[in-house]
């Protein structure tokens, strides 16, 4: 036996009590600093969550009396998944004046057309990074369909066209709101670049003149 706690027993008494505080301090300490980390860690993960970034696109083909729309849902990297995709509405506001026909989503996703607009339904959310491609036609021209000019049913006017949501329905977790860009058809492009070259034709043949 060391000979220092013969002489020190009050000595080594202290020693163990002042040892055995810093023990519960150091274990407290790292019970609060994980407990902190999981605090971070979970609201992190429902910031990551609930954050939307969607945007999609709209082209049209005339065919006939018809159109035929290609609409594409794009969720960007960084955004949540989205289990809901509605079409030409937000909530009260439907912007088709006329039902679309011959719907036809993406795979794994479901249909439903209501007044002005489609709603489009999957258990499987679009996953970050990722694309989904739905058809339909309809009597409308592309400068009507996907913008919040015409309102069906209601004439309350909002600044988005269409909603997405991450929860596999509406109303169901996360949202957000949104405008559908347009893309020209082809024979409006062929136009303007045609209209384009004549410009710079015309443009090369006075400066030399």
């Amino acid at each position: 036996m060391d000979k220092q706690w013969e002489i020190n027993p009050k000595e080594r008494i202290r020693t163990y009590k002042n040892d055995n505080c810093m023990n519960k301090t150091q274990l407290t300490s790292k019970t609060f600093a994980l407990g902190a980390l999981c605090v971070i860690g979970h609201i992190g993960l429902c910031h990551a969550q609930g954050t939307l970034d969607a945007n999609a696109t709209l082209s049209g083909v005339q065919n006939g009396s018809i159109y035929d729309y290609t609409l594409t849902l794009n969720n960007p990297a960084g955004s949540s998944g989205i289990g809901d995709f509605w079409f030409d509405w937000t909530p009260g506001n439907f912007y088709l004046t006329t039902s679309p026909s011959s719907v036809t989503p993406a795979a794994g996703w479901s249909i439903v057309t209501q007044s002005g607009s489609i709603e489009f339904s999957t258990t499987t959310p679009l996953a970050p990074g990722s694309s989904a491609t739905f058809l339909f036609t309809s009597t409308e021209a592309p400068g009507a369909v996907g913008t919040p000019n015409t309102v069906y049913g209601d004439s309350t006017q909002a600044s988005d066209s269409s909603t997405v949501y991450t929860g596999s329905s509406a109303f169901s977790g996360s949202t957000q709101e949104f405008n559908v860009a347009p893309v020209p058809e082809p024979s409006t492009i062929s136009l303007l670049v045609t209209g384009l070259g004549g410009a710079l034709f015309a443009c090369k043949r006075r400066f030399s003149a």
